[in-house]
């Protein structure tokens, strides 16, 4: 495992993620790589499901790397002579930091917009404790920010969230209460039309009773129907021989 690795995991940092932080910054730079991971927090759980567990080396690997260095390795005396003219690291001249490979140039000039940078024969340090733990505090600021920013976020969404549902409740108890007087409104309408169609039938009924009256006096020429004449009353019978015809009583005064 690197240095850097080391350190990011001093730091708090998972070992999985320092390790792909290195990979994808392609930089020995402890800032580059935990810069890097503050920004991308978010999707390190994606990426260390898609990253392939590296093989261990063999022995026959490790023996062709130590005799391709031997080969390729430069005298002391020439690396000596070399040493001090060469460019040892990169300085941003906007901000002064250096940093050793031109990758970490890339990454530090996309992210700060820095567009200024010079070699420089001075070469960087590794962090020490005081610094690890200046750069450990900072990390847990910006987390703890993040964190903050996240909940508001979370917490904005989810009130908006509640409006639109508060919202619909209230769009869909007014088109329950349009239908509702559509309904009441048809109904009524239905009751009126049967009240009229009744009044209707009446007036048809009375109007063919009139008419059929009409009738019956044309049929017979408006003469009204002779009554039955009335016959007499017979006299009541004679009473049997030896009684008396009762007297009508008398009228006092």
């Amino acid at each position: 495992m690197s240095s850097v690795v080391n350190t990011l995991v001093e730091m708090g940092f998972s070992k999985q993620h320092a390790e792909i932080a290195v990979k994808k910054t392609g930089s020995n730079d402890v800032q580059v790589a935990m810069d890097w991971l503050l920004s991308h927090e978010e999707q390190l759980d994606n990426l260390a499901s898609e990253v392939p567990p590296e093989p261990a080396p063999s022995d026959e690997t490790e023996k062709t790397d130590a005799t391709d260095l031997k080969e390729h390795s430069p005298s002391p005396t020439a690396s000596q002579d070399s040493s001090s003219a060469e460019a040892k690291s990169f300085r941003c001249d906007d901000c002064g930091k250096l940093f050793r490979t031109q990758d970490e140039v890339e990454f530090h000039a996309v992210k700060s917009g820095h567009g200024n940078f010079s070699e420089s024969t001075e070469e960087k340090k590794p962090l020490s404790e005081e610094e690890k733990k200046e750069q450990l505090a900072k990390i847990e600021a910006k987390l703890r920010q993040r964190r903050l920013e996240r909940e508001a976020r979370e917490k904005e969404e989810a009130l908006m969230r509640e409006k639109i549902r508060i919202k619909s409740g209230k769009e869909l108890q007014e088109a329950k209460r349009r239908q509702e007087e559509l309904e009441m409104k048809k109904l009524m309408e239905q009751k009126r039309k049967e009240k009229e169609e009744e009044k209707l039938a009446k007036q048809r009924i009375r109007e063919k009773i009139e008419q059929d009256k009409i009738a019956r006096k044309a049929k017979f020429g408006g003469v009204a129907t002779p009554e039955p004449a009335t016959t007499p009353a017979s006299p009541p019978p004679a009473p049997p021989p030896g009684l008396r015809r009762p007297r009508p009583a008398s009228r006092s005064g």
